[in-house]
């Protein structure tokens, strides 16, 4: 309606509807898909569904597709945008496209960062309300919530060879292309991408991702403290907010000042936290997949190291495997040493044989992982 011309000149009435999408939307049309993305914005009865169609049309063809899209999402919004506060917010392409992919792409990362702050939540007693006109208010509350803020932001470090690949690469490509505008907010991508709508969303509300609240272990009254948990969480979640967006303490929230000394430390830190996951994955962290990875649970393990290959590359492998021969694999055994040695010659890592004997003995409980 718009007068789209089809690539070759061809009409929509001389192709099938569905090749004609397939050509109107091909990856070298970048900007169609993007002005029908944002065009769909204002409505959200289609947003959602606008979104969910284009990236499964890519999904066919690669991650790669996929990837190219949002980066040229980010350059329109970086290009088109005078009010820097306002990049990556509101009627995003950008940031819409990032929280479909997130879905099912994250959850070993984020299990990663969000389990060890719940756990460190079960063997604590007491209150952490840090607002000196709640009756739950104490001194000790400080030292607790410090200790619990110390605990979260560890396990955001801890966790960043489990940010996947993707994820990272956009990361740095919107800090590419922030910085030449708008140098003061390099890391807005990062910040709005996966640590304030994603991290902090899922701290304040973790059962909404799935991710279950343990029972206090020590506590006497275990339903006042798993209410004072969940104020923790969301305390927790507002303080990381205020440090990834510089924002200094006002009136409103009078509270933080009590834990001035370790939020000015803790600026630095996750300054230099954002530009780690700005950072395109290493081979050290690739290494280190492998190396260490977590037998106690042989799923996750082989689960960790798939997701430092994008879903293109994982599947690459897994056919390239069946092409070897005309027969399948002859056991779960060869499927996973084949599947390992195969990520590895693709990633230069010289040590898929002892991953895959890692695995191996813990194979019985694989069995049901591959049906």
């Amino acid at each position: 309606q718009e007068g789209f011309i089809l690539p070759g000149s061809l009409t929509i009435s001389a192709l099938s509807k569905e090749a004609a999408i397939m050509r109107l939307f091909s990856p070298t049309n970048l900007g169609v898909a993007y002005r029908f993305l944002h065009g769909s914005m204002d409505d959200a009865k289609i947003r959602v569904k606008a979104q969910e169609a284009i990236l499964a049309l890519y999904a066919q063809i690669g991650r790669g597709t996929q990837l190219n899209l949002v980066k040229y999402s980010i350059s329109m919004e970086v290009q088109n945008t005078t009010n820097p506060s306002s990049l990556f917010c509101g009627r995003s392409v950008a940031n819409a496209l990032m929280m479909q992919i997130r879905q099912g792409l994250s959850d070993t990362f984020l299990h990663r960062v969000i389990d060890p702050i719940l756990e460190h939540l079960t063997s604590v007693e007491g209150s952490f309300e840090l607002s000196v006109s709640s009756p739950d208010f104490d001194e000790s509350n400080i030292e607790r919530m410090i200790s619990l803020l110390r605990r979260t932001l560890e396990s955001m470090q801890a966790a960043t060879h489990f940010l996947p690949q993707f994820i990272r690469d956009v990361c740095a490509y919107a800090r590419d292309r922030v910085s030449r505008k708008f140098p003061q907010l390099a890391h807005v991508g990062v910040v709005n991408f996966v640590l304030l709508r994603f991290v902090c969303v899922a701290i304040a509300k973790p059962n909404a991702f799935g991710l279950k609240e343990p029972k206090p272990r020590y506590s006497r009254d275990e339903v006042q403290q798993v209410k004072y948990n969940r104020r923790a969480l969301m305390l927790v979640s507002k303080v990381f907010q205020r440090l990834a967006n510089k924002q200094d303490i006002d009136m409103k929230e009078e509270w933080m000042t009590s834990i001035s000394s370790w939020t000015f430390q803790a600026e630095l830190d996750i300054e230099s936290l954002l530009a780690l996951w700005s950072e395109p994955v290493s081979q050290s962290e690739i290494i280190e997949c492998y190396e260490n990875p977590d037998i106690s649970d042989p799923q996750s393990a082989l689960y960790d190291v798939l997701q430092q290959c994008d879903a293109a590359e994982c599947h690459s492998c897994l056919k390239g495997l069946e092409l070897q021969s005309q027969q399948a694999p002859a056991s779960c055994t060869e499927l996973l040493q084949g599947t390992v040695a195969a990520i590895a010659r693709f990633r230069k890592a010289e040590v898929e044989a002892d991953f895959a004997m890692l695995l191996q003995e813990e194979l019985e409980s694989l069995q049901c992982f591959f049906g």
